[in-house]
């Protein structure tokens, strides 16, 4: 076997075929297929001189036109023509923010996550109406009632004794266009038509949870992930779990309570004359409070809307953890937590979205009777 390199083989064998035809063909004919042969090469080697000759001309002058004043100039120019587009991006997304509510679409890192739930514009921020008092009624009269929520309030009922927001304290009235009426446990109102988009949310809970837990940094534990007795909402960031997720499920806590604004923690409720200590865990609309005394309902809707008609300026008595390097106050026979529960949450209802309308203006107050 021949020791020269496949390249060289092939070559050889080309130049062996042409030599070849070369000896079958005439003199005349022998020197027409030379000259044909080096016209060839001559062409390729042309085409190849002018293609390298171009490629050298293209680069010089580009090096030629080369400027780096301009291309400063150039860099500017386009650095603020991106940050321009970024300003404007940013001044979509904190529009849309603003229209619908979702504070949550620019996060802020570290910081808690704010409340999302507001399926109306109640007022221009959202909040609780700090001077709604609830209003006197004549002495011997017993509330009933409104029309305007007895189906929801029978509905509420017909879930379950527990998930009961009790008796009404006041008439219902209107306010600033909306229709109220306060219950033990809960404030109930009314929006007007035109306001929200999902029928289902015209009647829904007000932000007592909010208001009264406005200016109380609740401590917070790492979020667990969703799963059977545990659904972590990611809305506001907060944990639901056992007998709170029940009683939360199973009583359209959605409308009544909103999501949850903190983890479970102690607190001393009012009125407790002992200072004995609960686990309640506080939502938007309200809050709910772990009895262990009490075996056959151990969840219950906090009384925060009989507490807050006879105290405009309660604040929820939060126990709160010691800090680090500062001794522990001893708990005495703290309440059990809620036992784990085995009733997943279902699927996560789509919150609407409100309709475009006027801001409703903040209240000013209860009208008299």
């Amino acid at each position: 076997m021949s020791n020269l390199p496949q390249e060289d083989r092939e070559t050889r064998k080309v130049v062996d075929e042409f030599t070849r035809l070369l000896r079958q063909k005439s003199k005349e004919e022998r020197e027409a297929m030379l000259a044909q042969a080096r016209d060839e090469a001559l062409a390729d080697e042309l085409a190849e001189a002018r293609q390298q000759s171009e490629r050298e001309a293209a680069a010089l002058r580009e090096k030629l036109a080369y400027d780096p004043a301009k291309e400063r100039d150039r860099a500017r120019e386009t650095a603020k023509s991106a940050a321009l587009l970024l300003i404007m991006l940013l001044l979509i997304l904190l529009l849309i923010a603003a229209a619908t509510g979702r504070t949550d679409i620019l996060p802020i890192p570290g910081a808690q996550p704010p409340q999302t739930l507001r399926p109306v514009l109640g007022t221009a921020t959202g909040e609780f109406h700090p001077d709604a008092i609830r209003p006197t009624f004549p002495p011997g009269v017993t509330p009933e009632v409104d029309p305007t929520f007895s189906a929801y309030y029978n509905d509420l009922e017909r879930f379950g004794k527990q998930c009961s927001i009790g008796r009404p304290i006041s008439m219902g009235y209107n306010s600033e266009g909306v229709r109220y009426q306060w219950f033990e446990r809960a404030v109930l109102k009314k929006m007007p038509a035109g306001v929200v988009d999902d029928p289902s949310w015209e009647i829904q809970g007000e932000l007592l949870g909010r208001e009264v837990t406005t200016g109380i940094d609740f401590p917070t534990t790492p979020p667990l992930l969703s799963q059977p007795g545990n659904y972590n909402f990611g809305e506001t960031g907060y944990t639901v779990s056992g007998e709170f997720l029940n009683f939360w499920t199973n009583c359209d806590g959605l409308h009544v309570l909103g999501y949850p604004i903190s983890d479970p923690v102690y607190e001393v409720l009012t009125p407790n004359k002992d200072q004995k200590l609960y686990l309640v865990q506080y939502f938007e609309r309200g809050r709910l409070e772990y009895h262990q005394e009490d075996p056959i309902q151990p969840v219950q809707f906090g009384l925060l809307g009989l507490i807050k008609s006879q105290d405009r300026n309660f604040r929820a008595n939060i126990v709160m953890p010691p800090k680090p390097g500062v001794a522990a106050v001893p708990v005495v026979n703290p309440p059990a937590p809620p036992a784990p529960a085995s009733t997943p949450l279902p699927a996560a209802t789509a919150v609407p979205i409100p309709a475009a309308s006027p801001t409703l203006p903040a209240a000013t107050g209860y009208p008299a009777p």
